[in-house]
């Protein structure tokens, strides 16, 4: 399948928006200095998916338990409380004799290209983003953490969300435990907590 980042993103809004294809644009408004505003770009419709109710349910459900269910590729989003819903995603560059999850052991040209594709909150949709990072290597440790990033930006400047302070953590990756048991303490931007941690064995 070949396909543009800004088609994806069409096609996740398209999901999110129950099924109407929009017509993208760069521009919401122009204004001048003062603030006035001289024009105002309104959506414009462009078609549709043509499937089913059911069917635009069965897959917003699936995309949201890839983050908010049990072993789902992007687990680790549900730390957040933005109620994303989406999809990582690797885009092979070339055959390799043997996969591995060391991407540093591969060459960079060789390396896997990472996609997250998604919308928020996935019950009431206001936002939907594409992320590849080329030869990232997997979606779920590459492009999706940008992509919370995104959301994060986006959804806590409506004031609708607010993002905890302070997150609770474990010992990562065959780290060392804190002494006694006890746990430690990190700001969202701090935490150990990898994304291929949470992944396992799930290459995307």
């Amino acid at each position: 399948m070949l396909t543009t980042p800004l088609q994806l993103c069409n096609a996740y809004a398209a999901i999110a928006n129950g099924g109407t294809i929009l017509k993208p644009k760069i521009i919401e408004e122009i204004k001048t200095p003062a603030g006035e505003e001289l024009s105002r770009f309104t959506p414009e419709i462009n078609g549709a998916l043509g499937v089913s109710p059911q069917t635009l349910s069965i897959v917003k459900d699936a995309l949201r338990g890839v983050v908010h269910d049990d072993g789902g590729t992007a687990h680790f989003l549900k730390a957040t409380n933005l109620k994303i819903a989406g999809k990582t995603g690797t885009a092979q560059v070339s055959r390799l004799i043997k996969r591995t999850k060391n991407i540093q052991s591969i060459a960079y040209k060789y390396r896997d290209h990472a996609w997250f594709a998604g919308f928020a909150p996935y019950d009431d949709p206001k936002i939907a983003v594409v992320v590849i990072v080329e030869h990232g290597g997997f979606g779920a440790s590459a492009a999706a953490p940008v992509a919370r990033e995104l959301f994060k930006a986006f959804l806590t400047t409506m004031d609708e969300f607010e993002e905890p302070k302070v997150m609770t953590v474990s010992a990562p990756g065959g780290a060392q435990p804190s002494p006694a048991g006890a746990t430690a303490t990190a700001t969202p931007k701090e935490t150990a907590i990898k994304p291929e941690d949470e992944a396992g064995e799930v290459y995307d």
